[in-house]
């Protein structure tokens, strides 16, 4: 594990981005977003770019860019695929900002979530469709960037962003400079969930949304027409002791697509105390002739194997690029990595003294370039952490230290609850 310390301020929000310098070489960078609040706590809110290098024995790192948010706290960030924009959210406003060498440039600001009370966006990602058509075979559709929010008021909605002129400059309309200008409409405001949305997700082609909600679903969206295509009850399948007494509502707090099969999701859900457990589902998509226009689809969805992840309710989930790996970050700041198919244990790190509150993993490319480096973490503790998620070693690590730790408590007379 590798823990740069660089952080200066609560983690709320991490994910993996990409970071160009002014020679224009780009470069593996984090996001990270948090901070201290609107009060008067003395730690500042803010968005960084922490950009890494792979290095001999593990990566060096530095704050490409830096951005104060004072008073207001970014709650939640999401990078694009080329790392050029970045939404950061502040309560129910999402901000798009243009990111180059300079730094970060707001471009536009939308409203996106309605709630009556605590209104806030927890969940949002990026889709470029310079990457690839909607349904994986057909043309790109012409530079558009569709950006999908969720959050307490339990929609989902995608927007369409339409950059007029992207520059690699800093926006400031210095001579041979030209500001970046950035159209943002809403195309879909998909209402089901009962419950705040927790996570959404893009399917790789644009063809669907997936979204995980505290009212214990997951649901399939028709990126097309903004329609439900599916509902995954993920409380199905679980044993009768998840649901107690002490914690008798069963949320879902994330989900995803495998990045390696065409049919197949992933979900995690727990209650408020107790176990956590993995969902793994498979899919298939028929068109939808009830839908308007009878250019609709509906997926046909089921669980395929339920899988016991974390003593702990889990806050996180994500699995690597090719599908050999899935990890979870529970309440306790535990980092849990399975080998899949199987899910048998590799790795159980408890690498934060706080929940994790972002976790993901990166491409093979930014992984073999960081030497190994290939998960993400980070927690409200100040810290971001790096995980190397191929060897086996680490649960024998990690197995010990909670054993030495244990005799230690013996010795000194005391024993205490732990998760380590």
């Amino acid at each position: 594990m590798y823990q740069p310390p660089i952080v200066n301020f609560p983690v709320f929000s991490v994910v993996w981005s990409e970071s160009t310098d002014s020679n224009g070489a780009s470069s593996p960078a984090v996001l990270a977003a948090g901070g201290g609040g609107a009060g008067n706590t003395g730690v500042g809110n803010k968005i960084s770019s922490i950009a890494f290098k792979g290095g001999a024995q593990q990566p060096s790192h530095a704050i490409a860019h830096e951005l104060e948010t004072s008073p207001e706290t970014c709650n939640c960030v999401a990078a694009s695929g080329n790392g050029q924009l970045l939404a950061a959210a502040f309560g129910k406003n999402v901000r798009i900002y243009a990111s180059n060498p300079s730094g970060f440039h707001q471009l536009a600001e939308v409203e996106a979530d309605f709630a009556t009370k605590e209104s806030g966006v927890l969940s949002m990602a990026f889709l470029d469709r310079n990457n690839g058509g909607r349904d994986g075979s057909r043309e790109p559709d012409g530079g558009v960037t569709l950006l999908a929010t969720g959050g307490e008021d339990g929609v989902l909605r995608v927007w369409e962003l339409h950059a007029d002129a992207r520059t690699a400059g800093s926006g400031d309309g210095r001579e041979g400079e030209r500001p970046p200008s950035l159209s943002v409409h809403m195309v879909h405001a998909c209402k089901g969930h009962e419950k705040p949305v927790t996570c959404v997700r893009f399917h790789p082609s644009g063809a669907l949304v997936l979204t995980a909600s505290k009212d214990g679903t997951c649901r399939l969206w028709d990126c097309e027409r903004g329609s439900e295509a599916a509902l995954l009850p993920t409380t199905s399948g679980l044993p009768p002791t998840a649901s107690t007494a002490k914690a008798p509502v069963i949320m879902c707090r994330s989900c995803c697509f495998s990045p390696d099969k065409p049919d197949a999701i992933f979900s995690v859900q727990s209650g408020g105390r107790g176990n956590a457990y993995v969902t793994e589902w498979r899919y298939s998509v028929r068109p939808d002739d009830d839908a308007p226009g009878g250019r609709g689809v509906a997926c046909e969805v089921k669980p395929v194997k339920v899988s016991l992840v974390s003593p702990h309710p889990a806050t996180s989930l994500s699995v690597r690029s090719d599908g050999a790996r899935l990890a979870v970050g529970n309440v306790e700041g535990t980092v849990l990595v399975y080998r899949l198919p199987g899910f048998a244990k590799v790795m159980e790190y408890p690498a934060h003294d706080l929940p994790v509150t972002g976790l993901g993993f990166a491409s093979r490319e930014v992984g073999a370039a960081l030497g190994g480096y290939d998960l993400l973490a980070g927690s409200a503790d100040y810290k971001i952490s790096l995980f190397k998620s191929q060897g086996d070693k680490p649960v024998l690590a990690a197995t010990f230290r909670a054993f030495t730790r244990l005799i230690l408590l013996q010795v000194c007379g005391t024993f205490v609850l732990s998760s380590a």
